[in-house]
């Protein structure tokens, strides 16, 4: 439950930053959309039982488009922060 609170919050934040038109625009890229609150979520709440669902679609695909991507995102926002990147900036 807390995972998804997060989430959705996250979604909220991306909203005021982007505008509400552009954030519920079909043309809004996903892996970012997606993928932050995927990661936020995760990253707020790493033991919730499916903090880690997305992660199988980013490892089994390596090939895959970063900008193809969505909830998989995740995936790519985790390696920004390992690397030390302030992802939160």
């Amino acid at each position: 439950m807390e995972l998804a609170l997060n989430h959705e919050v996250w979604h909220c934040f991306e909203g005021q930053v982007i505008g509400l038109d552009a954030f519920w625009s079909t043309a809004r890229p996903l892996w970012i959309i997606e993928g932050e609150a995927a990661w936020v979520g995760q990253t707020q709440v790493p033991i919730a039982d499916y903090a880690h669902d997305f992660w199988p679609a980013y490892l089994n695909k390596p090939a895959r488009p970063l900008f193809m991507r969505s909830y998989d995102a995740v995936g790519f926002y985790s390696q920004l922060a390992q690397s030390g990147t302030d992802v939160w900036s």
